[in-house]
């Protein structure tokens, strides 16, 4: 295993900011001839700057939430807005990431952070450039020639952070980033999702089924439930913000608190 070393000291951070809203979404698509309501009626908003969990059982449509906000997908009905302007497209100031990391095996470590950026339109001197330094916050320079097969599951996942993190997004969205990975490098690199929040101060939403995860990296928790999705309840989270609320009261009663509702919304449905 290479050793990891954090350092978002010197990391060029964002200063954009972005605020979402949406109000009343609903989303229907068709699936073997028949109808599927995957939202109705879902209204929230994100202030600029603000991490988010969201959490809920499998099949609520938190996933879909993420995808309406990248803009991958359109709503049935409903507005969808950053910054006041309606989504209707990918804006490369939006940064996805997902439980399958999206690597490219053939492309080493920095060919794949840089690859946004290739993408972009971005000089390739100038790419490597903030793929490198993006790799360096995320302690995986020093292996920068190597490929995705050789790197463990926790490498792989601060590589699909650092190709975010190149593209100098002010909205990052986390599909079940961290599910994957065993519960010591999973709680490793929430406390570097943690770090690198507070230096970017991006605004952040993450999706997940740990309600441990939950509380520590969101200001607010939103519980999804119901077929169509819909948020259920949102709980303020005022404590989080540094690596010993784990340890704190709080945090265990939020965690206690999230679990109730969470199993009480299971049962329902």
């Amino acid at each position: 295993m290479v050793a990891v070393h954090y350092s978002a000291s010197n990391f060029r951070y964002n200063t954009g900011m972005a605020k979402i809203d949406a109000q009343n979404i609903a989303l229907t698509y068709s699936s073997v001839g028949e109808d599927i309501h995957a939202l109705k009626g879902v209204s929230f908003s994100v202030e600029a700057g603000e991490p988010i969990a969201i959490i809920g059982p499998s099949g609520c449509g938190k996933s879909t939430i993420l995808k309406l906000i990248a803009g991958l997908i359109k709503p049935s009905a409903g507005e969808l807005k950053i910054n006041d302007q309606v989504v209707e497209k990918p804006r490369k100031e939006t940064a996805l990431i997902l439980q399958d990391y999206g690597l490219l095996p053939w492309k080493t470590v920095i060919g794949n952070a840089a690859l946004g950026l290739k993408i972009a339109g971005v000089k390739r001197a100038t790419a490597r450039a903030k793929a490198h330094e993006a790799l360096e916050v995320v302690g995986l320079a020093d292996v920068e020639k190597s490929y995705p097969a050789q790197l463990s599951g926790g490498m792989k996942q601060r590589l699909a952070l650092a190709r975010s993190l190149s593209l100098e997004c002010d909205i990052l969205l986390m599909d079940e980033p961290l599910s994957a990975l065993d519960a010591l490098t999973r709680e490793e690199l929430q406390n570097v999702l943690l770090h690198l929040w507070e230096k970017r101060a991006y605004t952040q939403i993450l999706v997940t089924h740990s309600i441990e995860e939950a509380a520590f990296l969101g200001r607010r928790i939103v519980l999804m439930g119901g077929k169509p999705g819909c948020i259920k309840e949102v709980i303020e989270n005022p404590g989080m913000g540094s690596e010993s609320y784990r340890t704190t009261q709080e945090y265990f009663d939020i965690c206690t608190r999230v679990r109730a509702l969470l199993q009480a919304e299971v049962t329902r449905g």
